[in-house]
């Protein structure tokens, strides 16, 4: 039966632990300390904690777990972006194309968009007065990105016609004209119409286009006028 080791323990009853000896240096007449040369200088670990870290210039040291022989910046970086020298946020395209979804040939935003359908995605640009955010629509940053700069004055068409899309092979720069001819908005399909409510043809003899740019059929307008001056016919015999 081994014997209990317990009471051997320092700080149990009766057992105080061994007093090591203080020794100090002695004096030397010229007032500095007489250092023994031979007893060996404290070397830095090299395994362990409190050894440096790996990556050159960096003045920390490695944690208790290891942390692959970096220091707790570089190995928080290594888990980021897979290099312990690389930065800690992810690089713009990283980032555009984590909220990017295909679907058959086009490439649907999942991010944020705006009242119009369309994606939304922001840009951090480092200038010389520091870092400038720069929100754009992200089917013209892909097109920027991946083909090149859009032309001044032209607007980027969606071809496949799907405002979420930002593929930019399905992109063609055009004129705002030529956009809007092309488009499905609620202006243009009103636009293509050939008649009225009514039934009454837009024909140019029949057509009255207002100087703000709207069409009015003329055989409506002649109706809704016989109406009014009829009701104020009727105003007036009452009012006699």
């Amino acid at each position: 039966m081994l014997p209990d080791l317990r009471k051997y323990r320092y700080g149990a009853a009766g057992v105080s632990a061994p007093k090591r000896p203080l020794t100090l240096p002695s004096a030397t007449p010229e007032g500095g300390l007489n250092v023994d040369s031979t007893q060996p200088r404290p070397q830095i670990p090299t395994r362990g904690p409190n050894r440096p870290c790996k990556v050159p210039k960096c003045d920390r040291s490695v944690g208790l777990k290891g942390a692959r022989g970096w220091c707790s910046k570089h190995y928080q970086r290594w888990l980021s972006t897979g290099n312990p020298l690389g930065s800690k946020k992810p690089s713009p395209e990283k980032r555009f194309f984590a909220k990017v979804r295909q679907a058959g040939d086009c490439w649907i935003w999942t991010a944020s968009r705006d009242e119009h359908g369309y994606g939304m995605f922001s840009d951090v640009t480092s200038r010389s007065k520091g870092a400038h955010t720069h929100i754009e629509r992200a089917h013209r940053w892909a097109y920027s990105f991946l083909r090149a700069e859009i032309p001044i004055g032209l607007q980027l068409d969606h071809l496949c016609r799907n405002r979420a899309c930002v593929n930019p092979w399905h992109l063609e720069p055009v004129t705002n004209y030529v956009n809007w001819e092309r488009g499905i908005s609620p202006w243009r399909l009103n636009d293509l119409k050939t008649e009225c409510h009514q039934g009454h043809p837009f024909t140019p003899e029949n057509t009255y286009h207002h100087p703000q740019g709207s069409r009015v059929c003329r055989a409506c307008m002649a109706k809704h006028r016989q109406a009014y001056e009829q009701r104020q016919a009727a105003k007036m015999r009452r009012a006699a």
